[in-house]
């Protein structure tokens, strides 16, 4: 389960594009040198063929995609492959610490992080500035408070669910 995230620009406090294709491939490629955006991989000809037509859709729809990775961190980026670049979506998985990473992206650009959730929880009942506000990751505060609070719930859940898994035997016989 990942942390969403959103990298977005604002002008006046007005969203508009991050830039064109080429500049943000280019950008990207700076923080994950050698693993710049770029389509994914297609699944071969003989599985596309026995796929729906909109699972085949999905597949073939044309993306751009990366993922950097350090030590257990990893964030997957990826947007639609388009000549202006609107947005960037991001999935933020594992132990590690993304503001590093996530600061070397987006500070240079004046580029925003939205926490998905928060975005999602605030977009029909707020005004465009106060869900800028809310949503927003501040990039120059020493944590990201945001990612601890997902990462704290995640390991509740897991601490939930591993004692479960520990009170049962796995080598106990189902006949006695």
């Amino acid at each position: 389960m990942p942390w969403e995230i959103n990298i977005v620009r604002y002008l006046d406090e007005v969203r508009c594009d991050l830039g064109d294709r080429q500049m943000v491939i280019d950008h990207v490629a700076r923080i994950a040198p050698g693993k710049g955006l770029a389509p994914p991989p297609l699944p071969p000809q003989a599985d596309l063929d026995r796929m729906s037509a909109e699972t085949r859709a999905a597949f073939l729809r044309p993306i751009l995609s990366t993922i950097y990775q350090e030590g257990d961190l990893s964030i997957e980026f990826w947007c639609p492959d388009s000549a202006t670049i609107s947005c960037l979506h991001a999935d933020v998985r594992g132990e590690g610490d993304p503001l590093p990473v996530l600061r070397s992206l987006c500070l240079p650009c004046g580029w925003t992080v939205l926490d998905l959730a928060e975005y999602q929880r605030c977009v029909h009942t707020c005004s465009a500035l106060e869900l800028k506000q809310r949503a927003s990751v501040d990039l120059d505060a020493p944590t990201i408070p945001q990612w601890d609070s997902f990462t704290r719930a995640l390991r509740e859940l897991i601490d939930e669910i591993e004692p479960a898994n520990e009170t049962s035997d796995p080598g106990a016989s189902l006949d006695g």
